[in-house]
Order: C-alpha cells, then structure tokens, then sequence
C-alpha cells in the first residue's frame, strides 16, 4: 500500500502581491504539509519574504488565497492564523527580560500565570537556554537571542513555524550551530516549518523541500536532491550548486540515447534519461547542465566516449580538493577533483582532458522558464 501524503498545512492559491512599480509576487500556487520543513529559497527581491509574510498576515495579498489547516485566513489578523513568525532581526523587546520576551504571546492570549510560567520553562529547555529567563536580551550572544526568538514563537504552540531568514546575522560557527539547533527541533517536535534563506547551503541540507524563487515566481519545487541533480530550467541550474551550462543541437536520437552537437564544437552521446526537455528530437535546441564533480580532468588524455579539450586556466587549492577552471573553447568550465596521493596536479596553462559519463549532464530548455 503506497504511503498517503500527509495533509497541507498551508496553501497558497494564485497568490499575488502588487506594489505601483512591480509585482512582488506573482500568482504563486503552494502547498505545505504537515510536519515539513520547506524552505523558500531565491535572491534578494525574488519575492520570498514577501510571500512568508502574507502567510503570516503582515502583509495582505492582491489577489489570491491564504490557507492554514484548511481555513482561508487571506483576510485574518497574524495573531489569529495559529503561526508564529522568527525574524531576521530577533524583534526581541530590549527592556523585557528574557522570560518576559518569551511569555509574551501566551499573555496576549490570555493564559494563565501558573500555565504561562511552566510552557516558559519548557520553552527555554527546548532551546538550551535554561536559567536565563531573568537576563536582557543585550546580556545575550547573537546566537543565544536568536534561540530565545524561537522560544517565544515555539511556546504558543503554533501550526506553522515562520523564520525570515533568521541565521543571517550569525557568524559562520553560529550559523552552522543554530542549523543544527533548527534542524534538531523540527525532528523533535515535528512542526511545519517554512524557512526563507538565500543561502543555497542552508536550503539544501536543511529541507525537506525547496521552492526556488525569482522575479515573484515560483520555478521549482522540490527535494534538494530533485533540485540540484534535475533543475527545471537555466535559473535554477545556475542558482543552486555551482553550473556549467553548454549549449547544443541534438544531432539524432534512440530509443535510449541522443546526440548533441555542442557549441563548444564537440559531440557527445547522453542517456536519454538526463533530458528535462519534453521533446527531444533532431534540431531541439538545449542547454546541457554539468556540475563540477562529474568531470574527471587528465592530462594524458582519456579512453571515454565523451570527452572534452581545454585549456586550465586558474587552479585553487582547497585541501580536501581542487578546483580548476578550464577553458573549451570559449566557455570557462568549473571542475573540482578530490585530492588524492599520487595524483598528478595540472598547472595554468596545461591542455587537458575532460571526461564524463553519458549520464552526467543533464539537459534543460534552452532559455526562459
């Protein structure tokens, strides 16, 4: 029996957020389940924070409909839509302890004191932070005031979890810390999280489900696996991971290959199973997407089906790898080999041979979404 998808949480239908110089958001259709961690990743201006805080109701749609748990909210206040919202910048109050700060929501909901003291205590158990109800927020590190922010939005027990980008403040190790405290807390308590991030790293270790955005619109949706290894299209490619992008012409095609006539002026023969393109056929134009890890770069030529000449252009060094960039024939391709004892490094200016398996590219349409 095949598992049964677990219920929408949110939905987002034809949702759309106008401005009188430009559409932030742009007939958008999501849905978010139940104990998922989604993250809306895209660049700055893609719509992303605009999109968490119309499913927060700081900011009413256009057009279009807000669902969560199955009730239209479009037109709801935020502290009657059962979510609680981290901000980027904490929004802690300065002049309220700790505890006060965290209490906060459940006062405005009128609990009581000796049930407002208790989920208190729980609260900063669950963020690691016990024994420091009494401090200001000032008395805090960077680190500690963001945990306290998910304290106060995890105490009143929301359906949904929003954070706006709440690690961008944070140095390195603090970021890397607090994923892991995010992460922890999702598996704990089983929450429905939507997270936004421009942070590539950040969306692909931590989702469930990554919804990319650019220009207000949605490109993809997907796992981070999905995304990465079968984007939909050029800007997806080119936003996640680091791409190599060709261009080319199928030349001809099987049942289970095709052959694609680079720009770059070589030949190659792919696994019909690479193609996003819908219909591949001789003369289709499209774009072949390599990451950088499935090249394999040789000096002294290489016994493959295909392969492509180059010239190395720059050589970084990063311990554990190496990263070079080569040009074929005008188009600078980004390679990164493991560093292995005994294995011969290539220098500027070195010709060179780049090797792939017919199923390493992967093809997506040529230009627009």
């Amino acid at each position: 029996m095949s598992r049964q998808q677990p219920a929408p949480v949110v939905e987002l239908s034809r949702l759309t957020k106008r401005y009188p110089d430009v559409t932030a958001v742009d007939e958008i259709d999501l849905s978010i389940h139940e104990g998922e961690l989604l993250t809306l990743l895209g660049p700055s201006g893609c719509g992303k924070t605009t999109t968490l805080r119309m499913i927060a109701g700081f900011d009413k749609p256009t057009d279009g409909v807000v669902r969560i748990t199955g009730d239209a909210v479009t037109d709801t206040a935020p502290y009657n839509r059962d979510t609680g919202m981290v901000f980027q910048q904490y929004a802690l109050f300065p002049h309220m302890t700790v505890a006060d700060n965290v209490a906060f929501g459940l006062e405005m909901e009128g609990v009581s004191d000796g049930e407002i003291d208790e989920r208190v205590v729980d609260a900063l158990s669950m963020v690691r932070l016990e024994g420091l109800g009494g401090r200001y927020p000032s008395e805090l590190s960077g680190g500690q005031q963001q945990r306290v922010a998910l304290a106060r939005a995890l105490v009143i027990e929301p359906s949904v979890l929003l954070l706006d980008e709440p690690l961008s403040n944070l140095d390195k190790k603090l970021r890397e810390e607090m994923r892991l405290e995010i992460l922890r807390l999702h598996r704990e308590l089983d929450v429905t999280m939507v997270y936004v991030t421009h942070n590539q790293e950040e969306a692909l270790t931590m989702s469930d489900r990554m919804a990319v955005m650019n220009d207000g619109h949605i490109h993809q949706v997907g796992s981070p696996e999905e995304v990465y290894q079968r984007p939909s299209d050029e800007f997806v490619a080119d936003f996640i991971g680091n791409a190599n992008l060709l261009p080319g012409t199928v030349a001809d095609t099987d049942d289970d290959r095709y052959v694609v006539d680079l720009d770059a002026g070589t030949q190659v023969t792919l696994d019909r199973s690479t193609a996003e393109v819908a219909d591949v056929r001789p003369n289709t134009s499209l774009m072949l997407l390599f990451r950088p890890e499935r090249f394999h770069i040789s000096q002294d030529g290489a016994n493959a089906a295909n392969t492509l000449e180059g010239t190395v252009q720059e050589v970084t060094y990063l311990g554990s790898r190496m990263d070079y960039f080569v040009d074929v024939d005008g188009h600078e391709l980004h390679v990164i080999q493991q560093n292995i004892a005994g294995d011969r490094t290539s220098e500027p200016g070195d010709r060179v041979t780049l090797s792939f398996d017919a199923d390493s590219p992967f093809a997506i349409p040529q230009g627009g979404r």
